[in-house]
């Protein structure tokens, strides 16, 4: 008969193990279920911690067990923060089951007043971010945060044969673009293209999600943001965002 795992008798489980994969693999039923009940946290305080530096793929394969963000932030957090910092929590839990909230404008200038730019607020609670865009309230709701981004831009690098796209948003694109430059180190770089918009932040996004990550060797700021387009996509995105034919 399958066990029903109560808080306390997963504590007293956990208490077995030191590291979370040894949890795991000694009593995988009762660390699903501390997962499922978003107590792995708690019950492990005692453990050693692991580092594990997530890539993309791992961070996919973590987030495939999960069927909510919620559960998935809960469950595995270091793989959750890893893809929030990569930019990639779109693409890993696009299988996920979406949490649909009726925004109202008090409700949205609450959750506003938690991040200081309108960057943090969109990449932290994009859900009322866009709500807000769809109502024509983000001037409103983002009046104490730092000056808006205006600006979208893709920048060109190029590495021998290959053309890859540094994708940002920025109200000082000339100085973000020489910081990347300066950053990458890279001998040739192509076409800058831009587009002034309140939703750029919106457009960056989208983009992010159309193309495959490239990964440098040395990482630095920005670097989440590059990505390989195939010549179709890369002509949908410049005739959609930009108005430019290639």
């Amino acid at each position: 008969m399958p066990i029903k795992w109560t808080y306390e008798k997963i504590a007293e489980e956990a208490k077995k193990y030191e590291m979370r994969n040894c949890f795991k693999s000694g009593n995988e039923s009762a660390y699903n279920a501390a997962r499922r009940l978003g107590i792995l946290d708690k019950v492990c305080s005692h453990m050693k911690h692991l580092h594990i530096s997530w890539t993309y793929e791992m961070i996919g394969e973590e987030a495939k067990k999960y069927k909510t963000r919620n559960e998935f932030e809960k469950g595995s957090r270091g793989a959750y923060r890893a893809a929030k910092r990569r930019n990639i929590l779109d693409e890993v839990c696009y299988h996920m089951t979406p949490v649909r909230i009726s925004w109202t404008y008090e409700m949205i200038a609450e959750e506003a007043k938690k991040y200081q730019s309108r960057r943090k607020f969109y990449e932290g609670s994009r859900s009322a971010y866009n709500a807000a865009s769809r109502r024509d309230i983000l001037d409103d709701v983002c009046s104490h945060m730092t000056p808006v981004q205006t600006h979208l831009y893709i920048l060109e690098m190029i590495i021998g044969e290959k053309v890859i796209y540094k994708v940002g948003a920025s109200g000082e694109v000339e100085k973000r673009i020489n910081t990347i430059k300066r950053n990458a180190s890279l001998e040739k770089y192509g076409e800058v293209y831009l587009l002034e918009t309140d939703k750029c932040l919106i457009f960056e996004k989208e983009i992010l999600t159309m193309g495959q990550p490239y990964e440098f060797e040395r990482k630095f700021k920005g670097s989440g943001e590059i990505r390989q387009f195939d010549d179709e996509t890369l002509k949908f995105i410049l005739k959609k965002y930009f108005g430019v034919d290639k």
